[in-house]
């Protein structure tokens, strides 16, 4: 059997789940509470749910969302896995998070990737780095984005 914990973030009529790799209620709550400060959207509700797999690989249909949001990834120090790369995605994110790179988009500070990979590795009880993030999502300027 696995666990997932989900997030819902809202923010102007739209609501966007978004994966968490916790282990119980109260600690998809608590990286609820320490999300707050990285999203404009509200996160309403917490998640923690058991599922048994159905066999069954098929694509859904792709669910509303948040249009914007930044993709941060982590690497798990210690991790012998083929692949230990964990990802974070915050709908909404403030304007703060970031800073221009020319010609390339909004990137995720060092400072802020700093803290998301403290706040996630808490959480998870992995060690986590940060390695990259960036704002993903629509079209514009990040000064139209937010507010």
């Amino acid at each position: 059997m696995a666990t997932i914990g989900l997030l819902l973030y809202q923010r102007h009529g739209q609501r966007h789940f978004v994966p968490v790799n916790v282990n119980s209620l109260a600690k998809a709550q608590w990286l609820a509470i320490d999300l707050k400060a990285y999203t404009d959207a509200k996160i309403t509700d917490c998640y923690y749910v058991e599922v048994e797999s159905t066999g069954d690989t098929a694509e859904g249909a792709h669910p509303n969302s948040v249009e914007r949001y930044a993709r941060v990834q982590f690497q798990a120090v210690d991790d012998t896995s083929a692949d230990p790369s964990v990802w974070l995605k915050i709908p909404a994110p403030v304007e703060s998070m970031f800073e221009a790179v020319e010609d390339k988009g909004y990137r995720i500070t060092e400072a802020v990737g700093a803290e998301l990979a403290r706040i996630y590795s808490k959480i998870t009880g992995m060690k986590l780095v940060f390695v990259d993030g960036w704002l993903y999502g629509g079209a514009g300027r990040l000064k139209q984005i937010v507010g």
